[in-house]
């Protein structure tokens, strides 16, 4: 609160629309819908560890100098903290993020065939749901794929992983 307090006096007026202007035309999680301590607008950045979603239940980590990082409750990095840097957990929950993505690592295993990546990537088209990265190995009729995907929020998600678990031949379908 101090920071933004601190911002507002500092920042001359015309400055403040552009900033906020060209945050909000991505469309992409920048956790500007992230309610911490009951505040929104704070400078805030999803994490990359864990790449929490809508109702993921959320905390905040005050960094040095980079705002507030926004983790999963369940994010090992959060539950490993020292003892000393648990005074920097903040509370956070989800505000209102109609127009937003937020991206979510998954991973598929299945016995790899013909016409496999193609059927997973019909899932995709059909939950509407964009690739931002893939990376797939298959060893010994085995493959493994690993995806980045932009999600709206875990419903989302969770249909698509449904959807996939049921592609044949595929092992398991789960977010990392």
């Amino acid at each position: 609160q101090l920071d933004r307090a601190l911002q507002d006096g500092f920042v001359p007026a015309q400055e403040k629309p552009l900033v906020s202007a060209s945050k909000r035309k991505s469309g992409k999680s920048d956790a500007d819908g992230v309610l911490v301590e009951g505040e929104q607008g704070l400078l805030t950045q999803m994490a990359g560890c864990c790449k929490p979603a809508p109702p993921d239940p959320i905390v905040g980590y005050t960094t040095q100098g980079h705002g507030v990082t926004i983790h999963r409750s369940d994010c090992p990095v959060i539950l490993h903290l020292p003892d000393e840097k648990k005074a920097r957990l903040l509370q956070a929950s989800w505000g209102g993020q109609d127009s937003q993505v937020f991206a979510v690592d998954i991973e598929l295993t299945a016995q790899d065939r013909p016409g496999l990546l193609k059927d997973v990537g019909e899932i995709l088209a059909q939950e509407k749901i964009n690739v931002v990265r893939v990376n797939t190995l298959s060893q010994h009729d085995s493959a493994r794929m690993e995806f980045t995907l932009e999600v709206k929020d875990i419903d989302q998600l969770t249909r698509f992983l449904a959807r996939a678990g049921h592609v044949r031949g595929m092992h398991t379908a789960r977010r990392k």
